[in-house]
């Protein structure tokens, strides 16, 4: 079974951020026109999507953290509901 590139994959190709790399996924404005292009690129080349995007389910978040005690995370959890 072949790996599926990630966005550190892309960004470390394209040499730019992780975060560059969601700021052209999600179309951000901030982002060079030679950059947003090298990235949309490599993205295409790879046949990368984004997990959330692969398949649009209405009504769903997903949340990723490190310690689900911490009392940000349960703000963050609270607020979704």
């Amino acid at each position: 079974m072949t790996r599926r590139s990630t966005m550190a994959d892309i960004a470390s190709q394209a040499g730019v951020s992780i975060s560059t790399v969601s700021k052209v996924l999600n179309g951000r404005s901030d982002v060079s026109v030679q950059t947003r292009a090298k990235v949309q690129r490599l993205l295409d080349q790879h046949g990368y999507t984004a997990p959330g995007r692969r398949e649009r389910a209405g009504g769903l978040i997903e949340f990723v953290v490190n310690e689900l005690d911490s009392p940000w995370a349960v703000e963050l959890i609270r607020g979704a509901e």
